[in-house]
């Protein structure tokens, strides 16, 4: 059998990261979108992060609530998903900027 090691996937990884900085660079408002995706998928993951019964008889005297945890998991979401939407405003500027010269250019045109 193959043994795995971890530089395929890092170099999975630095392709992937490079690949989505070009898409983000191009097209920034999608990028946003995609950021804000994934910012939503994290966030459903990790809704239980942090919490747990590891009583037999599920008394509540055994509750686990690791507080450490969910900030760590919830703020990284949450994080993920400012992001996002600052990519989003931003590549809507750039996006309607480019919407806009584009119709300038239409309208000059047709005026010759």
């Amino acid at each position: 059998m193959l043994q795995q090691t971890g530089w395929p996937f890092m170099g999975g990884g630095v392709l992937a990261g490079a690949s989505l900085f070009y898409i983000r660079l191009k097209a920034r408002f999608f990028y946003g979108v995609l950021e804000v995706l994934f910012a939503l998928v994290l966030l459903w993951s990790v809704r239980n992060t942090g919490k747990g019964d590891f009583s037999a008889d599920f008394d509540n005297d055994f509750t686990r609530f690791v507080l450490n945890d969910i900030v760590i998991a919830s703020g990284g979401a949450l994080y993920v998903l400012i992001r996002g939407l600052d990519n989003v405003h931003q590549g809507w500027e750039q996006l309607r900027n480019l919407l806009g010269c584009a119709n300038k250019a239409e309208t000059a045109a047709r005026k010759l």
